[in-house]
């Protein structure tokens, strides 16, 4: 191993890492690890193997710089502007939410679904930095997907993770409460939109609070406010044997369930996360 390479690389990850703690911050050492990262242009695995490379001469200065804007709360994800979800980097921005690990689960339950569907039509309502529809995109390859937002800024993320992960995705900018969607009929309608009541505001994490999108992140005082418009509007764009997929809040399953029951979905039923909290909920127009 090459010390010359390698030792001012680990003194400065030690340091953010015990500066970390002094703050009392429960941040995972790889979170630290991607700055040093950033600012060297490096790789960990070439700081394990001591490989020689030349630093840039600012990586010093530019990593104590990260790592100040991490102990003040920012999320690691904006300050880098990569968020990770099902294997793949999307850029993320303070337009847009970081993707969560969770809502990986709604992917796979999509794919299963519709893996032996010829050329299965899907939309993503509420689409954010596009990871559920850019995902579904280049995981079902013969699928034709659509994702709408509100957000002009979300909707100029989205269209770069789809130009440069390849996806073919149709984005569009649209009021999911007031404004029509896009003509179906589709295979599955998917979503995770804002869910998070204003009452809850006050115990969320400050980094959630202070650098997420309040527009993506709360419901107002409805947290049900989304689901009963694609509840409402859902049914008539989908096909005979079409699919329903949201993502919720963990309090409110049989609530979400019992919009969708209104409207005359068969099969609607609550799917828990690996924690074993209500997940999401799915539906089905048919009977099977």
């Amino acid at each position: 191993m090459s010390s010359d390479f390698s030792s001012p690389l680990l003194k400065a990850l030690d340091d953010a890492v015990q500066r970390g703690r002094e703050l009392g911050m429960e941040v995972n050492k790889r979170e630290w690890e991607w700055l040093l990262e950033a600012a060297t242009g490096t790789q960990r695995i070439q700081w394990i193997l001591g490989t020689h490379e030349v630093l840039p001469t600012t990586w010093h200065a530019d990593f104590k710089d990260l790592v100040q804007r991490r102990l003040l709360g920012e999320p690691v994800q904006y300050i880098i502007g990569l968020g990770a979800f099902y294997g793949r980097d999307f850029e993320v921005g303070p337009d847009v939410l970081i993707p969560r690990p969770e809502t990986e689960l709604l992917v796979e339950w999509a794919v299963s679904a519709l893996k032996n569907r010829p050329n299965p039509k899907i939309i993503d309502l509420g689409t954010g930095s596009g990871c559920l529809a850019i995902t579904l995109a280049l995981e079902l390859n013969s699928s034709r997907v659509s994702a709408l937002d509100i957000s002009t800024g979300a909707l100029e993320v989205a269209g770069r993770n789809a130009s440069r992960l390849g996806a073919d995705v149709a984005f569009s900018k649209r009021d999911l409460l007031l404004e029509d969607v896009p003509a179906g009929p589709y295979d599955l309608v998917i979503s995770n939109p804002p869910y998070i009541p204003l009452s809850e505001k006050a115990t969320l994490q400050s980094e959630v609070v202070g650098y997420e999108p309040h527009v993506a992140l709360f419901a107002g005082s409805d947290p049900l406010l989304f689901y009963r418009r694609i509840a409402a509007i859902s049914r008539g764009m989908l096909s005979p044997s079409g699919l329903v997929c949201v993502e919720i809040h963990s309090d409110f399953g049989p609530d979400v369930c019992h919009l969708f029951e209104n409207q005359h979905f068969s099969n609607v039923a609550v799917q828990k996360d690996l924690a074993g909290l209500d997940r999401f909920v799915t539906a089905s127009v048919g009977v099977g």
